[in-house]
């Protein structure tokens, strides 16, 4: 798959940023949290009736980015020193790029990998920018909006808050941009039980499939990321940007020399509500994941399961594909 970069721009918000505002003192969770982009990709197809005029788009993609900046201006602005951000309205890069394949390809046989060439910049880029996005032009008139946030501003949540919000102010809906949940239900949330199950169930064949063969004991961890919003007292609203989440550890095997494996997931997160006016995303993927022994879950389009992007060393992938009993439950793309 070849990619060519045909246009970049800067998009600035549409209203300055207040003058009291110009300072964004990044919390204790933003500053430990890992200086990478976590990208997302969304992808629509162009069939039936629906026809893209990507002229049309790309304008307005970047009209109403501009628009919802002002609301999430952080992200307009320059991370500095690891402590705060600058927010003087100085932009996010906005690219577009022709994709020589059809969309339909990369979404029936995704390769994280190839994802990687549809993104704005590199993922693990030292930058200051907090935010940038590629349109994504398929030779079948499929487009696939590609949007990288850093892990310093914000968490998985906070990103599709945002892409919503963006959405949401494409199609006129200025009812939902900052719509609050209700607090009863927030407090009644569990964690869904299928995300335990299939958490345990990988936990399980990785353990099994690179554990060590003498037989000496070995510490195993897993590392669950938790979002905190709705554990506040009070609890919080989705809405609330930045990092707010932590880690529940679960150990195996106490023993200093180990292996340690993060679970992070999307499940139930508004993935598929990104309508900018000509539909629903087709299909979510993600590029490949920056970090070695991480997990990360997401729903599938029709929410009737999950996929799951395993991110491990060579040596450990190849013994985790090759487990019988991981083969029985599970279907590769």
């Amino acid at each position: 798959m070849s990619v060519e970069v045909f246009s970049k721009e800067i998009v600035k918000p549409s209203s300055p940023t207040p003058d009291d505002l110009h300072h964004y003192q990044l919390s204790f969770s933003d500053q430990m949290s890992p200086p990478v982009y976590d990208p997302m990709s969304l992808f629509y197809s162009s069939d039936g009736d629906t026809k893209f005029n990507i002229d049309d788009i790309s304008d307005g993609l970047k009209k109403y980015l501009s628009e919802v900046l002002t609301l999430y201006y952080p992200l307009a602005g320059c991370i500095k020193d690891n402590t705060s951000i600058d927010c003087n309205d100085e932009g996010v890069p906005f690219l577009e790029a022709r994709v020589d394949c059809q969309l339909f390809d990369v979404i029936q046989n995704p390769i994280p990998r190839e994802l990687n060439k549809l993104v704005p910049f590199e993922l693990d880029a030292h930058t200051d920018i907090a935010f940038g996005v590629q349109l994504n032009v398929f030779e079948c008139g499929g487009i696939a909006i590609i949007a990288c946030i850093s892990h310093k501003v914000a968490d998985a949540l906070s990103y599709f808050v945002f892409v919503r919000c963006w959405a949401a102010i494409a199609c006129g809906d200025k009812d939902v941009v900052l719509k609050y949940a209700d607090q009863e239900g927030i407090e009644k949330q569990k964690p869904p039980s299928r995300i335990e199950a299939l958490s345990a169930f990988i936990w399980n064949r990785f353990v099994a499939a690179t554990k060590d063969e003498s037989g000496s004991e070995k510490l195993y961890s897993v590392h669950h990321a938790v979002n905190l919003r709705p554990r506040f007292e009070p609890p919080q609203p989705e809405s609330s940007f930045g990092n707010l989440f932590s880690v529940a550890i679960t150990i195996s095997k106490l023993n200093r020399a180990g292996k340690r494996i993060i679970m992070a997931w999307c499940v139930r997160f508004p993935l598929y509500e990104a309508d900018f006016g000509w539909g629903k995303p087709t299909w979510f993927g993600s590029p490949a994941l920056t970090f070695k022994n991480l997990v990360f879950f997401v729903d599938t389009p029709l929410g009737d399961g999950i996929e799951a992007y395993v991110s491990l060393k060579k040596e450990d992938m190849a013994k985790f594909e090759s487990d019988e009993e991981f083969h029985t439950f599970v279907s590769q793309t």
